[in-house]
């Protein structure tokens, strides 16, 4: 019998299915490699037998027992991360954390997150299992680091969407060490605001992290005994750095172009423009909370199934559980005039009020209307 067996097992997000029947059998001993595409689903895989994922359909058994529906901690199964799970779709110029040659655009737009690395010097990764778990769609590590403290990066799978949307989260981080009762205290560096301090609750053998403005990625600094400073001296360079890199948004105005006349609004389509940084993968799209398709590169055209009103539409864009970032640099509602030319005639651009979606980390934009302008 196969100590690890997985029988039809299936999993879907809202863009779709990412596992659709899968079986294998691995037996005592025996190495398995599985082989895929960005956004294939290996990760969700792991994560299915490790237990931090549920499965939609099928069943998982670990040396003969039926473990579909058991608690991760009951199952004794480990996983490590790629890259050790630490921002592995980030090339930074001076925290070179991938085999890949530094991307010189991803490098630029990442430059904040290089103080967020100088706390992991020195570190080891905490190899126990289950040790460290997050809430939301976000991706975490243990490590240790020369001072004794637990460090854990945090990172959403799906914020990296866009950098000035106003989006953010209550995570727990719980970590199962040995020490725990000892954790004293907690601070949080942030990507995306200055540094705080966290709220340690010790408790049923396993210390709680309450961060409770997660956007983008957080990195937790657990210790013990006398708390040091919080340290924030990049908080002022980082705050401007922000703002010449992402700009600051302007709040939300009304269109002063109304629905434009001379096009055929039953045959308009949505385009859309970005960049992918780091590691590619499939961006769902979703127009007035219908899906319409995916991005695999960096650019996708989308019919309407339907004409447009009095109101442009509104576009979602969202990740499955790869992490990766995609920025939107032109969302353009298209549709076709006189002559068989094509017209812009609505628009988003990041520059725009974004908002968070239904779910964790969605993003939507809500085009406005525009000048009718010729496009090829």
């Amino acid at each position: 019998m196969a100590t690890l067996e997985l029988r039809s097992v299936s999993k879907a997000f809202k863009t779709g299915k990412v596992l659709d029947g899968v079986s294998l059998a691995a037996k005592d001993g025996e190495i398995i490699c599985i082989f895929g595409p960005s956004g294939a689903g290996k990760t969700v895989l792991l994560r299915l037998v490790a237990g931090v994922e549920q499965t939609d359909e099928g069943a998982i058994f670990l040396g003969g027992r039926d473990v579909t529906d058991t608690a991760p901690e009951t199952r004794g199964v480990g996983m490590a991360f790629q890259n050790f799970a630490l921002f592995p779709h980030m090339i930074a110029h001076e925290f070179q954390i991938s085999q890949q040659e530094p991307d010189a655009r991803a490098a630029d737009l990442l430059e904040i997150y290089a103080p967020l690395f100088a706390t992991l010097i020195g570190k080891e990764q905490v190899l126990l299992p289950h040790c460290v778990t997050v809430t939301g769609a976000n991706d975490v590590n243990l490590f240790r680091n020369p001072e004794g403290n637990y460090v854990a990066p945090v990172t959403s799978r799906t914020r990296f969407l866009s950098r000035r949307v106003a989006a953010s989260e209550t995570a727990i981080v719980s970590l199962r060490v040995p020490d725990f009762a000892d954790l004293k205290w907690a601070h949080i560096y942030s990507a995306d605001a200055p540094p705080c301090r966290g709220t340690v609750t010790n408790a049923n053998g396993e210390s709680k992290i309450e961060i409770r403005h997660h956007g983008t990625a957080s990195m937790v600094v657990v210790g013990k005994g006398t708390e040091p400073s919080l340290n924030d001296n990049d908080s002022a360079r980082l705050g401007q750095l922000r703002d010449r890199l992402f700009g600051i948004p302007g709040p939300a105005t009304t269109s002063p172009v109304g629905r434009p006349a001379g096009v055929d609004l039953r045959q308009a389509s949505v385009r859309i423009e970005g960049t992918q940084v780091g590691q590619w993968g499939l961006v769902g799209v979703l127009i007035n909370g219908k899906p319409a398709g995916a991005i695999s590169s960096a650019f996708g055209t989308f019919p309407l199934s339907s004409a447009v009103g009095t109101i442009p539409p509104t576009v979602t864009l969202t990740v499955p559980d790869e992490g990766m970032w995609f920025v939107p640099q032109h969302i353009d509602l298209v549709a076709p005039g006189a002559e068989g030319k094509q017209y812009r005639i609505a628009q988003g651009t990041p520059d725009d009020a974004a908002r968070a979606g239904n779910f964790i980390g969605d993003i939507e934009l809500h085009l406005q209307w525009c000048a009718p302008e010729e496009v090829k």
